[in-house]
Order: structure tokens, then sequence, then C-alpha cells
């Protein structure tokens, strides 16, 4: 029996209809956006990656959805960008990831990459670094 397909879809083009978080061409041009408010402002800007385990059930990915919503702050863009993975724009620097990546409540093992945006940086080059980076696995619990 093949295992179903959990793949982002949008029908609005804006937003993931699974989770209702942004579907990826919103959230490249909502990276743009900020990568042009960082060169005038001078404001610092993380980028996260998190895959959750391919076993995931649709459920679950609806309920991580959920504990990413949470923990983030109004400023804070978050995407569904695949099946599995999960894309963040952050405002600060490597210590609001550290601590973002702890916050998150819910009970999975994830693993994660996240760099900071460099001034001059587009969004291309920025998401490409990204995938170089390798992976840091963390184990979220339920507070």
């Amino acid at each position: 029996m093949e295992k179903p397909s959990f793949e982002p879809i949008s029908h609005d083009g804006r937003h993931d209809s699974l989770t209702n978080l942004l579907a990826p061409p919103l959230y490249y041009q909502e990276i743009d956006r900020e990568l042009a408010r960082l060169q005038r402002m001078k404001i610092e800007l993380c980028i996260i990656r998190i895959e959750i385990p391919n076993s995931t059930s649709q459920e679950e990915i609806l309920n991580f959805s959920d504990a990413l919503t949470n923990t983030a702050r109004a400023e804070d863009l978050i995407a569904r960008v695949g099946e599995f993975e999960f894309g963040l724009l952050v405002r600060g620097d490597e210590t609001v990831i550290d601590k973002f990546i702890t916050r998150i409540e819910f009970e999975i093992e994830i693993n994660y990459a996240c760099t900071i945006v460099q001034a001059g940086e587009v969004t291309l080059e920025l998401l490409n670094r990204l995938d170089q980076i390798a992976l840091t696995r963390a184990t979220t619990t339920l507070a």
C-alpha cells in the first residue's frame, strides 16, 4: 500500500491548505521583503529549516504546525515548504533560534539548520547556503 502524500498544496497561492502556514511562494516573497528591510534598518535576521520525520502523520503535521505557531512571535515568518519541512525567518541572532527550538511544545525529534542572514544577500543565495548547512538533531518535548 502506498503511503499518502501530504505535500504542501495552496489553493490561494498564499497559504498551505493543510496547515494554513505561509505557502512557499509567499514565504519567498516575504524573505525578499525582509532582506530589503535588513539593508535599510540594520536588523539581525536568522533563517531556520526544520525537518520532521517522514513517518509523521497528517494529524502530527497539523499539531507540529500549531506548536510552531504558538512558539513564534508575531513578527516571525513560518511556512510549510515541503511535505515534512518547515521554514522560519526570525528577527534576532542565533541565541534567539536556540531559545525558539527549546520552546517548541511538541514531542518529536526534529532536525534543523539555521544561519544568520548576511547583508547584501539575495533570497536564492540565502536558501542555497541554508541547504548546505548540516542539520542539528533536537528533541522537543511537551512542557
